[in-house]
């Protein structure tokens, strides 16, 4: 993959890494993260299994910090 861009403008031969591409893939993951801990606490919530929570505090410290 190349990427073509910095001062002054030339092509990224050797990958993305040192890339202004680094940030957006990381905002990228940081976005999947988030989509799927709102997931999960919907399914907790919509199916009722609170008794999870409870059974193992790390879990509920987690539900309950967002």
């Amino acid at each position: 993959m190349d990427l073509y861009g910095g001062v002054p403008g030339q092509f990224h031969l050797d990958g993305m890494r040192g890339t202004s591409k680094d940030e957006e893939n990381l905002l990228t993951i940081d976005s999947f993260i988030d989509t799927a801990a709102i997931a999960l606490r919907l399914m907790v919530s919509r199916l009722r299994l609170h008794s999870i929570l409870e059974a193992e505090p790390a879990l509920g410290i987690w539900f309950r910090s967002s």
